[in-house]
């Protein structure tokens, strides 16, 4: 309910400072919850990305090292939330030290070293699930310490397969959500298929030439046969005279 407040909203984010909302997301992170912690984590990381003048608030209220301790934590959600707001503290410079955590340096660098160690003993399919805590944690190091990971080092940054989900999933559902008028139309176009060729078939066979002859009778045929000539009988009509028809 909180986000939704002060989500794009700035008087309502000035009203969260003024009711000293961050030393309740610090309650929350404290917490034994861990839907609250997801939930303030991720506020956290908005106000840091859309306010780095809220950078020196976080530090002053001891957010660096619990955000340290939330990163070595199971559960990947609180891993990934701890991590990104670690990555926007790291890379504001304005205060906090030179690395911008607070003097936390050691104790970031060995959490770091300990979430690359269990990186590195994981399985293919347990990589591909931390794919974004492994740039987090590569991201992290290169802003604290100028240089790339041993993630990079060892090849584990990057893995085959993690562009696939750049990819769009084949569309099946369309069909099934179609604009009506669409599937009407359609509908229509595959109902006249079969006539359009029953029309074709018939137009063809009404196309085709009739050939007309003069049938022979037994007679002739006869004659025929025999070498003879035919005789060609002119039919006689027979006009019934009537004297009343006239």
């Amino acid at each position: 309910m909180l986000t939704a407040l002060i989500h794009h909203n700035k008087p309502g984010i000035a009203a969260f400072r003024l009711a000293n909302g961050y030393a309740a997301l610090r309650d929350a992170l404290g917490s034994e919850n861990v839907r609250f912690q997801r939930k303030a984590l991720n506020l956290i990381h908005y106000l840091l990305h859309e306010n780095s003048s809220d950078c020196n608030v976080v530090r002053e209220l001891g957010f660096p090292r619990i955000m340290m301790h939330l990163a070595s934590k199971e559960d990947a959600g609180l891993r990934e939330g701890a991590l990104r707001g670690l990555l926007e503290l790291a890379q504001d410079k304005t205060g906090g030290g030179s690395d911008g955590l607070g003097g936390e340096d050691e104790k970031l660098k060995q959490v770091l070293e300990e979430r690359i160690k269990d990186i590195s003993l994981m399985s293919a399919d347990d990589l591909g699930a931390v794919r974004e805590e492994r740039h987090l944690v590569d991201s992290l190091w290169n802003a604290c310490y100028n240089e790339p990971s041993s993630l990079r080092k060892e090849g584990l940054l990057v893995l085959p397969g993690d562009d696939d989900d750049d990819v769009p999933p084949p569309d099946v559902a369309s069909k099934h959500f179609e604009p009506p008028l669409r599937a009407w139309t359609a509908n229509q176009e595959d109902n006249r298929a079969p006539d359009t060729y029953t029309e074709n078939k018939e137009a063809e066979t009404t196309a085709t030439p009739l050939l007309l002859g003069f049938k022979q009778t037994p007679n002739a045929q006869s004659s025929s046969s025999s070498g003879g000539e035919v005789e060609t009988t002119t039919p006689k009509v027979k006009l019934c005279q009537d004297s009343s028809n006239f």
